[in-house]
């Protein structure tokens, strides 16, 4: 696992994320549901590009609807599940925010090994957050991205890579997503990346 010190968030920066009194919400699911909490995908890659996020990814080890329907009961949101396969499901605050969440992908055990299952390399980070849940640091305190596949390198040049060479039979629909983020980002996409598509 990559965690250069280069690439931390203080825990004030990802606690400003969560608007309101959400973070505190979150905490309550956790100590009912247990296990670890990451802040995921485009949530860390637009921090990283300095862009406020849209939304808000979180992966748990199991169980994300769970986790979807407990706040949806504690915040009055909009539930919206994403998947029973994938178990993912989205709670729309009234705030206007999403907050998606996902379980570990089919196989995975911890999230190096869900990150190495994801689309592409820049959406293939993490932040730990469950310290920041149970108030187990400080404002100052900083929280590492966890990058085990070279996200961080492709963020920093500006490229398109899927994760591993089954990406694409395992969901064809990850070609598309190639093209969209090197429009979006406005990145190239990785040469052994567009020979794969």
């Amino acid at each position: 696992m990559e965690q250069n010190n280069k690439y931390t968030f203080t825990v004030a920066r990802i606690a400003a994320l969560f608007p309101d009194d959400l973070s505190e919400k979150l905490a309550f699911v956790q100590r009912e549901l247990g296990g670890e909490v990451y802040l995921v995908g485009g949530s860390v890659r637009d921090l990283l590009l300095g862009r406020q996020p849209g939304d808000l990814d979180l992966t748990v080890p199991r169980n994300a609807e769970q986790w979807a329907e407990r706040l949806r009961d504690i915040t009055g949101g909009t539930y919206v599940e994403l998947g029973r396969e994938e178990d993912a499901a989205r709670v729309v605050l009234r705030q206007g925010l999403d907050v998606d969440f996902s379980s570990f992908r089919a196989g995975a055990r911890t999230i190096e090994e869900d990150l190495e299952k994801r689309d592409i390399t820049v959406n293939a980070l993490a932040v730990p957050v469950h310290d920041l849940l149970t108030g187990r640091c400080q404002d100052q305190d900083k929280l590492p991205v966890i990058d085990s596949i070279g996200g961080l390198a492709d963020l920093e040049q500006q490229r398109v890579r899927v994760v591993g060479k089954k990406s694409f039979s395992d969901d064809p629909l990850r070609m598309l997503r190639v093209f969209r983020f090197a429009a979006v980002l406005d990145f190239t996409v990785e040469p052994d990346t567009l020979e794969q598509v």
